[in-house]
């Protein structure tokens, strides 16, 4: 018996401290690699929408695809000439499709609606628009904040309106 007690160690202990193991929430940042492999290795594969079923796209539907994007791209930015260019309308109206987009622009912002008339789904969106004057640009000067170069690069301008 006097030899179990002599050779028991003595106890010892730590505090128990919480650490999360995932970075976004503070944890170790080196731990991000392993975490994401971990995560993607567990990640069922996902499957393409080919037009055979393989997942692959033919040479062409990409450029389908690209020709479509290319289209799109160019009427947002007709669209968005009309609304803010150098000629705006107050409001108006376009139709593409099966999509009717109206707008309407204020002083303080401008209001966009895009109504998808298959679906009778209806998309708001609500832009402000940027409104500097001299006025404006000389009080923030005096204010000598961050801004002030800002306001004295524009203060050679009468009026900057823009979005």
């Amino acid at each position: 018996m006097l030899g179990a007690i002599a050779l028991a160690a003595p106890a010892s202990a730590q505090e128990l401290k919480f650490e999360f193991r995932n970075p976004s929430f503070g944890g170790n940042p080196f731990n991000s690699d392993h975490l994401l492999a971990t995560a993607t290795a567990q990640r069922p594969p996902q499957k393409s929408s080919g037009a055979d079923g393989t997942g692959e796209l033919t040479e062409a539907q990409l450029f389908a695809r690209q020709i479509q994007s290319r289209l799109l791209s160019a009427l947002s930015s007709s669209v968005v000439e009309a609304i803010t260019g150098s000629n705006p309308g107050t409001s108006g109206e376009f139709t593409v499709g099966d999509q009717k987009i109206s707008f309407e622009r204020t002083l303080s912002e401008i209001r966009l609606s895009i109504f998808d008339n298959s679906t009778g789904e209806t998309t708001d969106i609500v832009v402000p628009v940027l409104t500097l004057n001299t006025a404006n640009a000389q009080s923030a000067a005096n204010t000598g904040s961050v801004e002030s170069s800002l306001a004295q690069s524009l203060a050679a301008t009468n009026t900057l309106t823009g979005q």
